[in-house]
């Protein structure tokens, strides 16, 4: 038989000496433990390693979040900064447009009130005109430019006016109206019929020589001369007929002017 040589396992001291008592302990540590315990060891640090690298990796997206959080969040407080602004430049749009309407709306309110006025003004003038017009038309004049005395008045039996007149003197329309006969007899030398659309007829008879302004058929006007008297110490025969009734003249010429 051969002999077979012990082997020995190669083993490690540690020492450790107190500082009080210089008491020291020996720990024999076998080559295989402290192996063990170098491979455990490298193994926590790459552990340690991974966890620290998986969690600076967390804190790094979590950094990146929050980064894209902060500038979305700036992005979203820039975009409520610009619609403020907006909406101020539109408040302000708003009240330069409402103002500018409520100019436009003076404007037109004042153009209303100048084209009522002018209207107002002009119906006013168009309904003086037609009175004037309609009043023109109503024989309401003294039938004389000149004055004269009243020598006899109105009745049934004598259904006129009568006048004294003087030369040089105007008998004159008393209202608008057309000639609508120029005549003569035993008694009147000229007897003028004037027709007013108003309804009335007017005759103006007079006995002397005179100088005729008109003819038949003319259109007159209220105080147009009819003839000019030419004899001294005369007289007018003046008569109204409304409708089919004689009436006084002086009710006439007292009641419109």
């Amino acid at each position: 038989m051969k002999n077979r040589r012990h082997k020995r396992k190669e083993s490690y001291s540690v020492l450790f000496v107190s500082n009080i008592d210089r008491r020291n302990r020996r720990f024999r540590i076998a080559r295989s433990t402290l192996r063990l315990l170098f491979v455990l060891f490298f193994t926590i640090l790459a552990a340690a390693g991974w966890l620290s690298y998986q969690a600076l990796t967390q804190i790094q997206h979590e950094s990146g979040l929050q980064q894209q959080l902060r500038e979305q969040q700036l992005a979203e407080e820039r975009l409520v900064s610009e619609w403020e602004d907006e909406k101020d430049n539109w408040t302000q749009e708003k009240q330069a447009l409402e103002e500018e309407l409520a100019a436009v709306r003076s404007d037109l309110d004042l153009r209303e009130q100048e084209l009522q006025a002018i209207a107002d003004a002009e119906r006013e003038a168009a309904e003086a005109a037609e009175r004037e017009a309609a009043e023109a038309l109503v024989p309401t004049l003294y039938p004389s430019s000149g004055v004269g005395v009243i020598t006899s008045t109105f009745s049934n039996e004598h259904p006129y006016t009568s006048f004294t007149v003087e030369s040089g003197t105007d008998v004159i329309a008393a209202g608008n109206g057309t000639v609508r006969s120029i005549n003569s007899d035993d008694t009147y030398r000229y007897m003028i019929e004037i027709v007013h659309e108003s309804g009335y007829t007017t005759y103006y008879l007079y006995r002397q020589n005179a100088e005729l302004k008109v003819e038949e058929g003319a259109q007159v006007n209220k105080g147009d001369s009819l003839f000019t008297i030419t004899s001294e110490g005369t007289e007018l025969d003046y008569g109204v007929l409304f409708g089919e009734e004689w009436i006084d003249p002086l009710s006439i010429m007292d009641t419109k002017g």
